[in-house]
């Protein structure tokens, strides 16, 4: 089973959702819009997840368009913001962005095209929980 994950940046609380048995992380981190964050999620260090792909994608009209991947792929509206760091012998897979914006997206950390972190950013949830 998976839980949600909540971003609310007016209020900087950085909630995670896994799904479960693929990755496992933090459920809270803090950042001020404008500042960064780093998104720790850890894997189990078998040659195949060890050796695959990982992506950090954004929703976007039901598809996953991916930001950056471990391939050194960056999507450009990105390119100096986000950085992705594989430590395959740690199983552990980083992912900092920086200048964080108040978008309202979904971002998914991606293991070899299979669903692993759901990650919800809503300025607007933010503005009506106030």
């Amino acid at each position: 089973s998976s839980f949600w994950l909540m971003t609310l940046l007016t209020d900087m609380k950085y909630f995670f959702s896994f799904d479960s048995g693929m990755l496992y992380g933090p459920r809270l981190l803090i950042s001020h819009v404008g500042g960064s964050v780093t998104i720790n999620c850890y894997y189990l260090t078998t040659s195949v997840n060890r050796h695959g792909r990982k992506y950090w994608c954004k929703e976007s009209r039901g598809a996953c368009q991916t930001v950056i991947s471990s391939n050194r792929f960056t999507l450009q509206d990105y390119s100096g913001r986000v950085s992705i760091n594989d430590r395959p012998r740690k199983g552990l897979l980083q992912v900092t962005m920086t200048h964080t914006l108040g978008e309202v997206c979904l971002f998914v950390c991606l293991f070899r095209r299979l669903l692993c972190c759901p990650i919800r950013r809503s300025l607007g949830a933010a503005h009506n929980n106030k």
